[in-house]
């Protein structure tokens, strides 16, 4: 009974260690899509927060790099433990202007019973951008001991997508 005791003290102590980042949700502001050499499509975006000093502490190994994801199905919950089914992600860089940033986006479609299929092709995302104006991202960041950060909503132009996809927004 004792060792329950102690286990459910610890357990207590252990998610009251959790602390939230100090920075508000970053504001993001879409720029432009690229497509690469190899085909790999990246988002250009800003943000009125340093992406990458969202928590100001110095120890980079046990901090995730910001990673961009967006949900092409109008799923909106962000949350580390939820699968967004259709969605685009990738690891956020700096480039050459530091008010701007890029993320290399690889593209996974989930089947209902949670086993990922990567598509080579964007059909099927092609089939969902024909059907809204926009897809939702958001930028998260994960640190050791904290809740994970999310930003603010980025929102991408459906039309654009598809322009650079290669189609025409119907």
């Amino acid at each position: 009974m004792l060792r329950k005791v102690m286990l459910y003290g610890l357990v207590l102590l252990c998610t009251g260690c959790v602390k939230t980042a100090r920075q508000p949700p970053a504001m993001l502001e879409f720029i432009d899509i690229h497509k690469d050499h190899r085909g790999d499509y990246s988002f250009l975006f800003s943000s009125n927060i340093d992406l990458f000093t969202i928590f100001d502490i110095p120890d980079i190994h046990s901090k995730s790099p910001p990673a961009l994801i967006c949900s092409f199905d109008g799923d909106m919950d962000f949350t580390g433990d939820h699968m967004i089914y259709a969605q685009a992600m990738g690891i956020v860089a700096r480039t050459t202007d530091p008010a701007i940033y890029e993320a290399e986006m690889r593209f996974h479609y989930t089947h209902r019973n949670d086993k990922p299929a990567p598509l080579d092709s964007y059909e099927y995302y092609l089939a969902l951008l024909q059907g809204g104006s926009a897809i939702n991202c958001k930028v998260s960041v994960t640190y050791w001991g904290f809740k994970p950060y999310l930003s603010e909503v980025l929102t991408v132009p459906s039309a654009l997508m598809l322009e650079r996809f290669g189609q025409k927004a119907q």
